[in-house]
């Protein structure tokens, strides 16, 4: 699916009850999250070597419930593989290049950005304020649609470069750009 498809079907209402709906949810954020890494560039230094694939972590817990590795299955950006690895400590985001933060988790953003430093690291959530907060995109809820909001300045503090074609479908926050 590609990045553009993506992002409609995001913007789509979602039907069903309660847990089909979470399912559902998950799905579509795992297909945009990998075509979102289509559309970022990562500085050369995030890779130890041109062979070095390309990593999604989901930190702490896995709301996903394998939606995210069946999503990647097989798949590649670039010449690079992508991967999928759930971690329990910031500290194990090293290897991460672009990291998912739960919304149980959001209590620790902060923490979280933090450890990530200045690393090439695209953090990712799903909270009210992620973005604003130091996260660089953050799914929200507008009515029943699922939208995703983009902070350039953080992802461009962390050395990631996010295409003009994305941030054209995105809701702009932490500075200027389309609301």
């Amino acid at each position: 699916m590609g990045g553009a498809a993506v992002v409609g079907a995001l913007s789509m209402g979602l039907a069903g009850n309660g847990q089909a709906q979470e399912k559902q949810e998950y799905e579509l954020k795992a297909a945009f999250l990998l075509s979102i890494v289509r559309f970022v560039e990562w500085p050369p230094s995030a890779f130890a070597s041109s062979s070095d694939r390309l990593a999604i972590c989901i930190y702490a817990e896995d709301p996903f419930q394998g939606a995210m590795e069946r999503t990647v299955a097989g798949k590649t950006v670039g010449d690079r593989a992508v991967v999928v690895h759930l971690i329990a400590d910031t500290a194990e985001a090293g290897g991460c290049h672009l990291l998912f933060v739960p919304a149980s988790q959001d209590r620790r953003t902060r923490q979280i950005s933090i450890d990530a430093g200045k690393r090439p690291v695209l953090l990712v959530g799903e909270a009210d304020g992620f973005a604003e907060r130091g996260g660089a995109v953050n799914f929200v809820l507008e009515g029943n649609r699922t939208r995703f909001q983009i902070n350039p300045g953080a992802a461009s503090e962390r050395g990631l470069k996010v295409s003009s074609k994305l941030l054209k479908l995105a809701i702009i926050v932490g500075g200027k750009g389309r609301k």
